[in-house]
């Protein structure tokens, strides 16, 4: 397995979403692709609004946040995502990736916030169409990322799940 390549990443206009992240070589699967950087901010946020002010912040915790710096910013979602999250900062290829290819994640692994929502414009074959956080994220979905969901957001949709087996 080769190296990490941050310099191997650019920023290219995407078809559907202005701009995107992209990779000038090739990753296989399992492989690291990046450690996200940014810094570090806390926010608790309990409301719609709250949910909606930092919207490319990237969730590592409970009210614990990545702001992306360039490139990382562009990193689009996609509900056919070819990374997944290792730990709070670790970018894997959940595939094969060939060189060129836009970089892409599920936001909805890297989200707790129950009231967010964000309307996908990713045009994948299974596209949900809306974009919930984790624990509305499909329990066969959910099982495909693993284990590339950083733990807070696996125990996030363990609990919900729980709690609605036990509701009925």
């Amino acid at each position: 397995m080769s190296k990490p390549c941050e310099e191997c990443l650019c920023v290219k206009l995407t078809a559907r979403t202005g701009r995107g992240l992209f990779t000038t070589r090739a990753f296989k699967r399992h492989e690291k692709v990046f450690e996200l950087q940014g810094e570090l901010r806390y926010f608790a946020s309990r409301s719609l609004s709250d949910s909606h002010r930092f919207e490319n912040w990237v969730g590592i915790g409970r009210d614990r946040w990545i702001d992306p710096a360039e490139p990382y910013a562009f990193l689009n979602h996609s509900c056919e995502p070819n990374l997944g999250i290792f730990g709070e900062r670790e970018f894997v290829a959940l595939r094969d990736i060939a060189a060129d290819e836009e970089l892409t994640f599920d936001y909805s692994i890297s989200e707790d916030e129950l009231p967010w929502t964000m309307a996908c414009l990713c045009g994948a074959r299974t596209c949900r169409g809306t974009i919930r956080s984790i624990q509305f994220l499909p329990p066969k979905v959910f099982r495909s990322y693993l284990p590339y969901i950083n733990p807070h957001f696996q125990l996030c949709h363990m609990q919900h799940h729980e709690s609605l087996k036990a509701r009925a």
